[in-house]
């Protein structure tokens, strides 16, 4: 061979080099991109189970509080409830008392809409005894064939028919007559109030409510002066009973009453109504006279029973409506 030249080099084992090296460079790039993902497997693992932890914390200390809630907010007053309490004051009802019982009799009020020609029939309840009987005697004189008589009916039951919580047959509507001088005085503005919520404005019953007679476990509705005056008295109250007082139609205070206390923050279960004590002595004597004839079933008691007798078995309570939204009233009128 000539002198200076090299022998070629075989290129075998240079190539597999370069094909470890490259397979052991791909190799750990899988492993660095499998432990990358792992790690972002952890990391997300460890995110979803602290958003489970704080979730079920928000949920527990949502229930904690709904719980701390519902102990201290009072409960919303059923319609149920509210029957009750106004069942402890009587109305008087004019009624024709025939051999198949009792019916109402509709009449007519010429101050319902303003103008005699368009006054409306209806079943009335009188809240105020004298007024009853002034009305029973003119439809006496009117209708001298029928037998009409004064049934007695717990104010609740009575509302109950006006407002359809509870139903009663027969084609005229029920209304209650409230206080004669205080539905007179206030009729104007009951009137706008009650049109304004769409409820019928032709009949009125006006409530008095007084801020200064308030307790933590009364919330006294009275239905006359009278009634406030008597118990401004009793109270111990220095003085006469306020000129500023609160005077709305009561079916535009039962939907504040039937709204929840977050909405009022007033918890109505508290209310208690002072009605005319002339018609709770009325109804009274009369059950005098019933106990005193023998009681029912001595034979007497139809005769006593024209007085004092309620309606026996007055209509059911239809199923409570939905009280989920009640709509609070309008403001309420002030009286100076």
């Amino acid at each position: 061979m000539g002198k200076g030249k090299k022998k070629p080099v075989a290129a075998g084992p240079q190539l597999d080099d370069d094909d470890a090296l490259l397979e052991a460079a791909i190799a750990k790039a899988d492993n660095e991109r499998a432990e990358q993902e792992t790690l972002a497997d952890i990391q997300r693992a460890e995110t979803e189970a602290l958003a489970d932890i704080k979730r079920a914390e928000a949920e527990a200390l949502a229930k904690v509080e709904s719980w701390m809630e519902r102990s201290t907010t009072p409960p919303s007053l059923s319609i149920k409830e509210l029957v009750e309490r106004m069942n402890v004051m009587p109305t008087f009802a004019i009624m024709n008392d025939t051999d198949s019982g009792k019916r109402f009799v509709p009449m007519k009020f010429d101050e319902d809409d303003g103008e005699a020609d368009v006054a409306r029939a209806v079943c009335a309840f009188f809240t105020d005894p004298s007024e009853a009987k002034r009305s029973l005697g003119v439809a006496q004189q009117m209708c001298p064939d029928l037998n009409l008589v004064l049934g007695v009916m717990p104010f609740g039951n009575a509302f109950s028919l006006t407002v359809g919580w509870a139903d009663a047959k027969g084609d005229k509507p029920f209304t209650i007559r409230g206080s004669p001088t205080l539905a007179k005085d206030m009729r104007a503005h009951l009137k706008s109030q009650l049109a304004n919520e769409g409820l019928p404005s032709y009949w009125q019953i006006p409530v008095i409510l007084c801020e200064q007679l308030y307790t933590d476990t009364v919330l006294p509705v009275f239905l006359t002066h009278a009634g406030l005056a008597a118990t401004w008295t009793a109270a111990g109250k220095p003085g006469p009973p306020p000129t500023a007082i609160t005077i709305i139609d009561l079916r535009l205070l039962v939907r504040t009453m039937l709204a929840p206390y977050t909405k009022t923050g007033m918890d109505w279960r508290h209310v208690r109504f002072v009605g005319s004590e002339v018609g709770s002595r009325v109804v009274q004597r009369g059950l005098d006279e019933l106990d005193a004839a023998g009681g029912i079933g001595s034979g007497r008691e139809a005769a006593v029973r024209e007085k004092a007798d309620p309606e026996m078995h007055p209509p059911p309570l239809l199923a409570d409506p939905p009280q989920n939204a009640p709509t609070p009233p309008p403001p309420m009128v002030s009286v100076q």
